[in-house]
């Protein structure tokens, strides 16, 4: 998928990279490296562009339309997915730095999740079988070994080879599980940037979600180690930042 217009916008308006090159008191390598996304699209590069294309500076980037991935299914009751009807799939944007040909979403119902609120969406991208190292400490999507199950949980080595311990804030561990396959969830989105209707910040305060998951932990008898709590916390929260910002970065 295209990074921006720019090509799209240049070549309907038979300009060639020389040329707008030239417009842009710059090169043709330059115009190459923004329009393959190998440069930064900054603020005064899409205002430039913009004058030489005689546009405005959002025609600039993808449409949200060419943005969205399906809702493949919901994180119910103990952390589980259950996956939709392809044709009921609703869609969502998909965010900053995800592929949307790649990339999955599904979102959270039955305060499953707490902290993260009904409504929230979680985005992962999975091409491969098996445990990458990378998931390991991290929030994952995970299919259990044998009977299938789909969950969403934070990820730890087990005590035994190729096993894994499986955490999350509304239930006790599950320990020594063999996995089919895990994959990091990616990204987060509030309901109101998944679906935008405003644009008021999540982002918040790391002590406010410090403390829902401790409220959570203590309320369903969960003991985390104090370092297990803080990265807990750290990935809950660093999720909550990244969806906080735009879809795209042209700062």
């Amino acid at each position: 998928m295209e990074s921006n217009r720019i090509k799209h916008l240049r070549t309907q308006r038979r300009i060639s990279q020389t040329e707008l090159g030239k417009m842009l008191n710059s090169g043709r390598s330059t115009v190459v490296k923004l329009e393959r996304g190998e440069m930064r699209l900054t603020t005064e590069w899409m205002a430039r562009i913009a004058r030489a294309l005689e546009c405005e500076p959002a025609d600039l980037l993808p449409s949200a339309e060419d943005k969205q991935v399906p809702i493949v299914g919901y994180v119910g009751v103990d952390a589980e997915v259950i996956l939709v009807d392809d044709n009921s799939a609703q869609t969502v944007i998909c965010p900053r730095g995800l592929d949307p040909e790649q990339t999955i979403a599904i979102e959270v119902r039955e305060g499953s999740m707490f902290p993260i609120e009904d409504g929230w969406v979680l985005f992962f991208t999975r091409s491969y079988e098996g445990v990458p190292i990378d998931a390991v400490g991290h929030f994952c999507a995970v299919k259990i070994a044998n009977s299938g199950a789909m969950l969403v949980k934070h990820l730890r080595l087990g005590s035994q080879a190729n096993r894994f311990t499986l955490f999350s804030a509304s239930a006790g561990p599950l320990e020594n599980i063999a996995l089919d396959w895990a994959a990091r969830i990616r990204a987060m989105l509030p309901p109101d940037l998944a679906r935008p209707t405003t644009s008021r910040s999540t982002s918040g305060d790391i002590r406010d979600t410090a403390d829902r998951v401790d409220a959570v932990l203590a309320a369903h008898g969960v003991d985390l180690s104090s370092e297990e709590r803080e990265a807990l916390t750290r990935d809950i929260h660093d999720k909550i930042i990244n969806a906080a910002k735009p879809p795209h970065n042209v700062s």
